[in-house]
């Protein structure tokens, strides 16, 4: 499956739970996909339980293959999206 095709089927699985303008995913040279999903719904969560939900959403929709063409998802909020970016 192609990078681009991918990053789409990971985008409409997790825009089952957040909007598009939450999701910012980017292909990397060496061929693995990075991004982050910036969302107020994660304020009251740590670090470990958005994570989980986010890997929930992803092990529901994809295969173990597309998985590991994963390299990292940063889950935030807005506010950590701002001090982290800046």
């Amino acid at each position: 499956m192609g990078k681009k095709i991918l990053k789409e089927k990971i985008k409409n699985a997790l825009k089952t739970e957040f909007t598009e303008q939450e999701i910012d995913l980017e292909s990397k040279s060496n061929g693995k996909i990075i991004g982050f999903v910036i969302s107020d719904k994660f304020k009251e969560m740590n670090d470990f339980d958005r994570q989980k939900w986010v890997w929930n959403i992803l092990d529901e929709n994809l295969e173990l293959s597309e998985k590991a063409s994963i390299a990292i998802l940063l889950t935030l909020t807005d506010k950590e999206s701002e001090a982290y970016r800046s």
